[in-house]
């Protein structure tokens, strides 16, 4: 009776169909380019202006005052009343190689993490927001400044609240975990969640 050749093919189906599968095994892969594709897009972006800065002259080591304020630093109040687009190009702008490859390896950990947690425009929308508001805050403590360092704590803050509201939301959804958080503006929705009486 238990012999599986004695069950039609039509009902192993829908055994095979309802018992539980296995969850895969963890993937130990290293994080690639596909699975970023934003974090990829802006890591290229503050690469190339480094680049374009270095092949127009400015030191890769350590750029002056006037370099980085041709290529868009902050400036102070400068910045504030006459070029306020300087806000937003400070944030592509890196005083050095060693400055822009440190904001580079924090940004693709901390972007490998936020592009799993939120959909593409609430990334870019939150990055772009901490960046803008970095600028702001150093606009009004003056002098020179330049780089992502506002927009890292700020991502790492939303994804970390993320996190920590999923698990405060629900970690198990009536005895089922939840397989993936996915954050939106405005709502956080838990994916891929059997709900079961």
């Amino acid at each position: 009776m238990n012999d599986p050749q004695n069950i039609c093919p039509e009902c192993r189906v829908a055994i095979a169909s309802r018992s539980p599968r296995p969850n895969p095994p963890p993937s130990s892969r290293p994080v690639t380019l596909a699975k970023m594709p934003l974090t990829s897009i802006i890591i290229g972006m503050n690469l190339a202006v480094f680049l374009a800065m270095v092949f127009s002259g400015v030191s890769a080591a350590t750029p002056n005052d006037a370099d980085l304020v041709r290529w868009g630093a902050n400036t102070g109040s400068f910045t504030l009343y006459a070029q306020p687009w300087r806000m937003l190009t400070s944030t592509y702008v890196h005083v050095g190689l060693v400055h822009l490859l440190l904001n580079m390896w924090c940004l693709w950990n901390l972007g490998a993490l936020a592009e799993q947690i939120f959909d593409r425009w609430t990334y870019f929308l939150a990055y772009t927001f901490c960046g803008l508001a970095g600028s702001l805050a150093s606009v009004s403590a003056g002098g020179l400044a330049a780089g992502i360092w506002f927009r890292c704590p700020g991502v790492a803050g939303l994804a970390c609240s993320a996190v920590m509201r999923a698990r405060v939301v629900s970690t198990t959804l009536r005895g089922q975990r939840a397989t993936g958080v996915r954050c939106h503006p405005g709502r956080l929705t838990i994916h891929s969640a059997r709900w079961r009486r």
